[in-house]
């Protein structure tokens, strides 16, 4: 896969993502429980990382995994992203930013260039390479969801792993190994998202870095350990 691909596929599974959750929220009646478009938006990325994975899984299990199926989710997603679009207005507005603002920025800007360091190089996990990378590859591989002969997890749905197996399929590792970054910063932009409620910006961004850097978000937000993905459905439980 060259760049350009691997880089429209991990934006298009980003945007995919975002719509799946937009409309599950407004189907639902919950967007009128979030109190702005950045909170919206993130909410409907960590939902929309779920049903993507959901809606993989049916595809999987008939032996219908291919690169066109994964675009198709991936299209249909980006579909309901544009006819959302307009429940994200306001997303870009925001105060002057005051010198501490700037730093903490600045701070966040490091963090997300070893971060992004991470994802471009390859795996090197033991875990992944063993399990979070090679059972999605397999299945590519395979054109199916295969059963994994393991007692603890051979039977577990893989929601998340199902996402890989997109990534994998449509841009290549470097997209699989980007995908596991990004949604390693959903659940830490949806924190900020939520405490903006009760704090001001400088002290949601402090909230925002200290939770990009503690020890367990620094192993596993980049690694494609399912923990940190699926910690923002613990966080959006505080809606």
């Amino acid at each position: 896969m060259t760049p350009l691909i691997s880089l429209a596929a991990i934006s298009g599974m980003i945007m995919a993502s975002v719509g799946f959750g937009l409309i599950a929220l407004r189907a639902f009646g919950a967007e009128k429980y979030l109190r702005s478009a950045l909170e919206l938006a993130m909410s409907g990325f960590v939902l929309g990382i779920g049903i993507l994975g959901w809606l993989l899984f049916f595809p999987g299990v008939l032996g219908a995994f291919s690169p066109t199926v994964f675009w198709g989710a991936i299209a249909a997603g980006m579909a309901a992203l544009f006819s959302q679009i307009f429940s994200l207005r306001g997303l870009a507005a925001s105060r002057p930013l005051k010198p501490i603002d700037i730093v903490l920025f600045s701070v966040l800007a490091i963090i997300a260039a070893f971060d992004l360091l991470e994802a471009i190089a390859p795996a090197a996990d033991a875990d992944t390479l063993a399990y979070h990378f090679a059972l999605p590859r397999d299945f590519v591989a395979n054109g199916e969801i295969g059963f994994a002969a393991r007692a603890v997890s051979g039977a577990i749905p893989l929601l998340v792993h199902m996402t890989y197996a997109a990534a994998l399929a449509t841009g290549g590792e470097l997209t699989l190994t980007l995908w596991a970054a990004a949604t390693g910063w959903a659940p830490g932009l949806l924190l900020y998202a939520l405490v903006r409620r009760h704090l001001n910006r400088t002290w949601s961004l402090v909230l925002l870095a200290l939770f990009l850097t503690t020890p367990a978000v620094l192993y596993g937000g980049g690694n494609a350990c399912v923990n940190v993905p699926t910690a923002g459905d613990v966080i959006s439980l505080d809606v």
